[in-house]
């Protein structure tokens, strides 16, 4: 019964998700068109793959969340677990989000053509919003460990109605992107301030500090997407060639300069394994 009690609401949780982002479609089909439907499809392709990296990096930490939560582990040990994860995924993500921001409007235009630009900025919007659940997929597991998704499960979906009542009006009299606004101001509402008070008061996590640690990592992005939105006009991303290698040489300052002023000794430990890894398995 336990089990089955456990499954209900990670299966509605996942349910509620999918909710989340599919009423933006049927909203647009009702009231704008395949067209528009076409545009916010294409930014939930890419929210997916954005979404990918960082619910793999979580997942890699479930079985020691699993174990420290049996073995009657400190809240503290699990808050400094959450904040580490938090980091790394962070580190990933920010690489991400600062690259779509310089070169996403390029990569669009060459994608699905200069018609098709509102995708940009949705996709921007969802990668900012989903940015703070991303980085803290870890309380996922967390809850899970604790067997505590009940009041999560609740908060998101009443969270998902609101969004879904909010979408219609949005989607009928500003297309596409505002039917993105509902999303944004519903995800940033609930995973920021509703969701982090509850990883605080059920689960013991340091939330003040984990926010502390995240503003510390953000001086690098923010400095490149200043300097790279700076040089933009100065350069021509119109083949996919130039696309490459401009995105190739951010990469060559980017992840230097991130690796020596972003991370820690842990965090750089533990990308030098990564690394190692990949080497030993080709």
């Amino acid at each position: 019964r336990e089990i089955l009690f456990y499954s209900f609401w990670i299966f509605l949780a996942a349910i509620t998700e999918q909710f989340y982002w599919n009423s933006g479609q049927w909203a647009l089909g009702i009231f704008q068109g395949t067209t528009m439907v076409a545009i916010f499809s294409l930014a939930i392709q890419l929210k997916g793959m954005f979404y990918l990296f960082s619910s793999a990096i979580s997942s890699v930490f479930l079985p020691k969340v699993t174990r420290m939560v049996t073995s009657n582990t400190t809240a503290k040990e699990i808050s400094d677990l959450f904040i580490k994860t938090g980091r790394i995924q962070y580190a990933v993500i920010s690489y991400i989000i600062v690259g779509f921001v310089i070169f996403g409007k390029s990569f669009i235009t060459l994608w699905v053509g200069e018609e098709y630009m509102s995708v940009y900025y949705i996709t921007l919007m969802i990668f900012v919003c989903t940015t703070i659940p991303s980085i803290q997929n870890l309380g996922n597991s967390i809850l899970m460990a604790y067997n505590k998704m009940k009041r999560k499960t609740i908060i998101v979906i009443f969270a998902s109605l609101l969004s879904f009542v909010a979408i219609f009006p949005c989607a009928k009299y500003w297309g596409a992107v505002g039917c993105s606004f509902p999303i944004f101001l519903c995800i940033v509402i609930t995973y920021g301030p509703i969701l982090n008070k509850m990883y605080a008061r059920v689960i013991g996590i340091n939330v003040r500090q984990f926010w502390i640690e995240i503003l510390k990592m953000s001086l690098v992005p923010s400095l490149f997407v200043v300097a790279g939105l700076l040089i933009l006009p100065y350069t021509d991303f119109s083949d996919w060639g130039n696309l490459g290698l401009g995105f190739i040489a951010f990469s060559v300052f980017y992840l230097p300069v991130s690796y020596r002023l972003s991370l820690n000794n842990y965090e750089r430990n533990y990308f030098n394994s990564f690394m190692r890894k990949i080497k030993f398995v080709r």
